[in-house]
């Protein structure tokens, strides 16, 4: 999958030589497997441990200026 610093870097890279990025998340929403655990189980009920989600949101510095164009689901309804 496409996360973390490998995520990053295609940002990076797109903001350097200013080329879009069309990033289609449709299933950014999704929680993934992580580390934590459940409130429910006794882990914190906090922001700290929260379902890892991924989206190359959190790596654009300024939405008006980074060349990084989101969607949700345009390959799903593109026929």
């Amino acid at each position: 999958s496409l996360e973390g610093e490998t995520l990053h870097q295609y940002v990076r890279i797109a903001r350097k030589h200013n080329v879009a990025l069309i990033m289609d998340e449709f299933y950014s929403h999704y929680y993934y497997d992580g580390t934590n655990t459940s409130p429910l189980d006794g882990g914190a009920d906090d922001d700290t441990n929260w379902p890892k989600t991924v989206s190359s949101s959190v790596y654009i510095d300024n939405v008006d200026k980074d060349p990084v164009l989101i969607v949700n689901g345009l390959t799903k309804n593109w026929r």
